[in-house]
């Protein structure tokens, strides 16, 4: 039987996705919490949008989720991705985050330790659809 851990929230408010998680994410967790955001992304077609991800309630992940999250981050690369801000305040997973996924060179990343930084920040990129 396949398990899911992790729990996740996640909402678009104007051309901004956020998505919340907490908890310890495994393989399963992670791949439903993907599959959920791709949805949405999907949603939008061609439009640009802005990715916020919240990851301060976040407790670890197993190798298999980072690996399911490598992919999902690949992927995004062919998406209208404008700019992706992380909110996390462990420097642990933050360490494990940049060893383990590839960025591409067109995503514009930040990192932040408060929700409202991140959201000031993405309210300012400029967006043109």
């Amino acid at each position: 039987m396949d398990v899911e851990h992790g729990d996740y929230i996640i909402t678009v408010e104007g051309t901004i996705i956020t998505v919340t998680m907490s908890g310890a994410f495994n393989e399963y967790g992670i791949k439903e919490c993907i599959r959920k955001i791709r949805l949405v992304i999907e949603e939008l077609g061609d439009n640009t949008f802005l990715l916020l991800n919240d990851m301060l309630k976040l407790n670890g992940a197993t190798p298999e989720a980072f690996h399911e999250i490598n992919k999902f981050n690949l992927w995004l690369n062919n998406k209208p991705l404008h700019a992706f801000a992380l909110v996390i305040k462990s420097s642990v997973i933050l360490d494990i985050l940049r060893a383990r996924i590839t960025l591409g060179k067109q995503q514009k990343v930040k990192v932040f330790d408060n929700n409202f930084d991140a959201i000031s920040w993405l309210q300012i990129q400029p967006i043109n659809n």
